[in-house]
């Protein structure tokens, strides 16, 4: 008897024993279908394995030998086809990455040279398979799309040789994370509203959620300005002047663990600093004498603040009256000399302030008004 194939190349053979005792068998085979045949086996058991080395259909023959006895006629077998397998890998392992959203998914190499493998993966403990790779190699990165076990099989190909048996791993579990978003935030305002705004999830029915605070661990003034929006932008109105404002979103994905807060973006409520006053004067040598500072940078809504009004030196050494008058666009200094002095020696401060302007500017301007005739 001879077994029908094999995948390995050993044939088991066994025969019906001789009714001469003592005898010993004489095995040949035969891969040209009887053409030719070569002796693989001479002992006195009934049953033997033979080994080839190459693919092929072999036959065999049986016959009984003693010593001064008369060979008995040979009895045929049956054939074996050899057709080979590939040797199966020995051991297959999967890692997780939930934030990347995979598997690595690494295996032993097959006993067998210029094999393809072939890597499978089930999401149902084993119930159905797909492929997830054909190759070469003996690892391979296995994308997924949800929470859950995952199982993997892997065997080895190769022409005109038979598949290898599967090697199955362990179930894998994996909880995905949603992946991060990238945050902008202009990173100054000088009115308190301005857009913030982020990339775009790269999943599927994702949302995000935004939040704000004045400090960047976000407990101070803390509120969320957005839950579980579609839009990859939001509107920020009425923010305090002088202000800092910090910003983070989320991605949220049913079936995922949330996503890590973006990097923290701020913008701070900072306006232009206010531009150096430039005042010109013109002096009136009367006995009611006016001085007038125009202002030469005019700017709606600026206010401007007397400081000090020294009120001069009298070369004469009498008290002088004077009278201030701050305007939105200059000031007016009116002297009054009751006392008959040549001339009044003055010095005034002016601040100046905008409610969009950081901080404030100042001028010191001074001058002398003068009354040749002494009135």
């Amino acid at each position: 008897m001879v077994q029908a194939s094999s995948s390995d190349g050993s044939m088991a053979l066994s025969w019906g024993a001789s009714n001469t005792p003592n005898v010993e068998y004489v095995v040949e085979m035969t891969a040209d279908n009887g053409a030719s045949y070569t002796q693989v086996y001479k002992e006195t058991a009934t049953s033997a394995v033979v080994t080839v080395g190459s693919d092929g259909t072999f036959g065999f023959r049986v016959k009984a030998v003693k010593e001064n006895y008369t060979d008995s006629a040979w009895v045929a077998g049956g054939n074996c086809v050899v057709v080979r397998a590939c040797s199966r890998p020995t051991s297959i392992n999967a890692t997780a990455y939930a934030s990347a959203q995979k598997f690595t998914v690494n295996w032993a190499a097959s006993a067998t040279s210029g094999v393809t493998y072939s890597l499978e993966m089930s999401s149902n403990g084993g119930s159905t398979y797909s492929q997830v790779y054909s190759g070469g190699g003996l690892s391979a990165d296995v994308p997924v799309t949800s929470s859950g076990s995952y199982r993997f099989r892997v065997k080895a190909t190769k022409a005109g040789m038979q598949e290898s048996s599967w090697k199955t791993s362990s179930d894998n579990s994996i909880t995905l994370i949603a992946d991060t978003v990238t945050l902008t935030a202009p990173a100054t305002d000088s009115d308190g509203a301005y857009t913030v705004s982020w990339t775009a999830s790269q999943q599927p029915g994702a949302t995000y959620v935004v939040q704000e605070a004045q400090d960047n661990n976000f407990t101070t003034a803390f509120r969320t300005i957005a839950s579980y929006t579609t839009a990859t932008s939001v509107a920020i109105t009425g923010r305090a002047d002088y202000a800092k404002y910090y910003y983070r979103v989320k991605v949220v994905v049913p079936g995922m663990t949330d996503s890590y807060w973006s990097v923290v973006k701020s913008t701070e409520i900072a306006f232009p600093t206010l531009p150096k006053l430039l005042w010109s004067t013109q002096g009136y040598g009367l006995w009611d004498s006016h001085l007038t500072g125009t202002h030469k940078r005019t700017s709606k809504g600026i206010v401007y603040n007397y400081l000090s009004f020294p009120a001069g030196t009298v070369i004469s050494g009498q008290s002088t009256n004077c009278s201030f008058f701050v305007g939105p666009q200059g000031f007016t200094i009116g002297f009054n000399n009751p006392g008959g002095a040549n001339e009044v020696k003055w010095s005034v401060v002016v601040i100046a302030s905008h409610p969009k302007y950081r901080g404030t500017s100042q001028v010191e301007i001074s001058g002398k008004a003068t009354w040749p005739d002494g009135r």
